[in-house]
């Protein structure tokens, strides 16, 4: 985050490019002077604050000094409350929080984020002198808001957090670099021994580098911090929903690990994986693991493996999570289906799918049985018996005449038509053997 007296340079560079004679145009509002480009409504009551007189608009115009202290007390205000974009767009519309508006203004003066984007970049120009050179005029409105008293103190105070790149909100977030600033004052301390006292601390000892960046975010730059935090919210949300949760706190707790954390997509899966409940018979899980669980279960039926609740449970969760692949999952299939249809495990293991190789025999099946397409699958007890028949020379697959009779063996087979004019069929031929009928 650039330091105040940077910013305080680009605002200068930005509004009147360093030219205390600046005089902005007549607006509806009134008119802006000298270097920072103050409005004439502000003058009056800012000056008796911050330089100890109240001044006219001109006697402020002629005044480098008045301006310098009026235009730097308020800034500092700006700067330790609201951080480095938040001070620059509450210079430039009155607001902090409107730093990443694109929102054209009025006038020809630019959007709020263009403004503060600016001023960041002209604040790059800060060699460490003073900011106080001429140059071509500018202007652009500035809005009126309250100040606190004792400024010369403040800005002593100020100076020093700002040798130290800190803020008064920063300052007061915690302790340990209220006791280390305070000491440092004392005793003087250089940047380079601040920074290790600082080091030493539990604070510093407390997060990593991203926890403690966010955490100077949060206090120094809240603008900054609060947007950040929006759009860490909107990748949460983004997250849960392909994992079909919509529990706030789970989503809450996910935001602040992506802002404070800065957590990897590998980070995520494991943690949402684990918030996921588990399916019970005839649940599926929502976003993208149901995608998981109706590719598994595809999969098991294909090779007559049943699936489990516990099975995708297990699966559909190590998938999300990232500790296992659709294509482990596969193998494992494929292993239990090898397992069941023994004779067929090469071509299994191989990759064809088990329903497509016992195609003969539920055609077989159904046709005898008249049963409807889809009815009978590799589930059938017939079907799994005729595929994977144990034998005491090991398993094997009968053949598909031998299959035809098992068939017919079969209790349904008794209550189709097939097997009623095949009893009367063989019952006439009987008839006529014994020269009942013709």
């Amino acid at each position: 985050m650039p330091s105040f007296e940077a910013m305080f340079y680009g605002i200068s560079i930005q509004e009147s490019g360093g030219s205390y004679s600046a005089l902005g145009p007549w607006l509806s509002s009134g008119r802006a002077y000298g270097k920072y480009q103050i409005m004439d409504f502000n003058i009056p009551s800012w000056t008796s604050k911050y330089y100890g007189r109240r001044l006219t608009p001109n006697q402020f115009l002629n005044n480098p000094e008045a301006q310098e202290a009026t235009a730097k007390g308020k800034l500092r205000e700006y700067y330790n409350q609201y951080g480095a974009r938040g001070m620059a767009s509450a210079w430039y519309s009155g607001n902090p929080n409107l730093h990443m508006s694109t929102r054209s203004q009025g006038g020809a003066g630019p959007s709020i984020k263009s403004y503060v984007d600016s001023v960041i970049n002209h604040s790059g120009g800060y060699t460490g002198q003073s900011s106080g050179s001429s140059g071509s005029s500018g202007s652009s409105g500035v809005s009126a808001g309250s100040a606190t008293s004792n400024v010369d103190t403040k800005l002593e105070r100020g100076d020093l957090l700002g040798r130290y790149g800190m803020t008064e909100n920063l300052l007061r977030s915690h302790k340990d670099l209220a006791a280390v600033f305070e000491k440092s004052v004392k005793e003087n301390y250089s940047a380079q021994r601040f920074q290790a006292e600082i080091q030493n601390t539990s604070w510093f000892k407390k997060g990593n580098e991203n926890w403690r960046k966010t955490w100077i975010k949060r206090y120094s730059d809240p603008a900054t911090f609060f947007a950040d935090s929006k759009r860490f919210g909107a990748k949460a949300h983004t997250f849960a929903d392909e994992y079909g949760i919509k529990d706030k706190s789970v989503i809450n707790d996910l935001t602040t690990q992506l802002q404070w954390q800065n957590w990897s997509d590998e980070q995520v899966r494991r943690y949402l994986s684990g918030k996921v409940a588990s399916i019970k018979a005839g649940q599926q899980f929502g976003g993208k693991l149901g995608k998981y669980q109706d590719d598994i279960e595809e999969l098991a039926y294909a090779n007559g493996v049943p699936a489990s609740t516990g099975f995708l449970n297990k699966w559909v969760r190590a998938i999300g999570s990232g500790s296992a692949s659709m294509e482990i999952v596969e193998n494992e299939i494929r292993k239990k289906s090898a397992a069941i249809f023994a004779p067929f495990a090469a071509q299994i293991k191989g990759g064809e799918n088990m329903i497509d190789l016992a195609q003969p025999y539920i055609k077989t099946m159904s046709q005898l049985l008249e049963l409807p397409d889809g009815k009978t699958d590799l589930f059938d007890g017939l079907v799994r018996k005729g595929l994977g028949y144990k034998s005491k020379t090991g398993s094997k697959a009968v053949a598909l005449w031998e299959f035809e009779d098992m068939v017919r063996k079969d209790n349904r087979w008794l209550k189709t038509n097939n097997s009623r004019e095949e009893m009367m069929t063989t019952a006439r031929k009987v008839a006529q053997d014994f020269g009942v009928i013709n």
